[in-house]
């Protein structure tokens, strides 16, 4: 966790609310504290936040979830959180997120796992959104360093993000199968709010049910035993999610 800030490479897709990431150092932080984690108005530009697969049986409760391109790093789940850009209808205006469940991408911040070139071997680097507000050295709250080794709340945050970049590429795996396998189709969620104005989400890729009933034996068998047909009908099923979405919209105009 001492790796140089200009020589660490954080995600290369999805960095969405993170403006100043650095990577955590003993000494530089050694007095850093982080509060509780009570504002989500960092997240209140973001219309979609990615999502792993493993909490599609959560998330799709309460968003619609989609797939969106991700430059060269393939395809992306995602949570959609707005039919506009730059729009949030999952924060209030005390920046609470009014959602059951939030997604892993929300809940990590200010934290984010990094790949460094320093050494022969790339490693993992836990690095940290310093512009984030709950983290001062004066905040009443968890201590990141205790003694120069890592809190017991930074050790329970690193696991977490070990966690996730594993999780991120399993569902990196899934996406892309989908997209080998020509399951992915491009569509446009359209709306209409009670005032009349309409809106359209481009850019978002749904599975072509028609095409997954064309699907041989051999491959529903794959995705089966991976556990991603679950997936793929928890997304499906998901879609439902935009007449809530609507009503979010319309409560916000009123």
């Amino acid at each position: 966790m001492t790796a140089e800030t200009s020589k660490s490479r954080s995600e290369p897709t999805g960095l969405l609310f993170y403006r100043n990431i650095v990577a955590l150092n003993a000494e530089r932080h050694q007095s850093l504290r982080i509060g509780a984690a009570n504002d989500h108005r960092f997240a209140a530009k973001s219309h979609w936040v990615p999502l792993l697969a493993a909490e599609f049986a959560e998330a799709c409760k309460d968003y619609p979830i989609g797939f969106a391109k991700a430059g060269n790093d393939g395809w992306v789940p995602v949570a959609v959180l707005g039919f506009e850009r730059e729009e949030n209808l999952f924060i209030d205006g005390h920046g609470h997120w009014t959602a059951d469940y939030v997604p892993a991408f929300v809940r990590r911040y200010p934290f984010i796992l990094a790949e460094s070139d320093v050494d022969p071997e790339p490693q993992h680097v836990v690095c940290v959104d310093e512009t984030c507000g709950w983290l001062s050295v004066e905040a009443e709250g968890e201590p990141l360093f205790v003694g120069g080794k890592p809190s017991a709340y930074l050790r329970e945050t690193m696991d977490f993000l070990q966690d996730y970049h594993q999780q991120a590429k399993r569902t990196a795996r899934f996406g892309q199968k989908l997209a080998d396998w020509n399951l992915l189709i491009e569509t446009q969620a359209a709306a209409t709010t009670s005032a009349g104005q309409s809106f359209g989400l481009s850019g978002f890729w749904i599975v072509d049910e028609t095409a997954l009933n064309r699907l041989t034996i051999e491959k529903l068998h794959e995705l089966h035993t991976a556990g991603e047909l679950g997936w793929v009908f928890l997304h499906l099923a998901s879609l439902t999610n935009f007449r809530k979405l609507l009503v979010r919209k319309n409560t916000a105009a009123a």
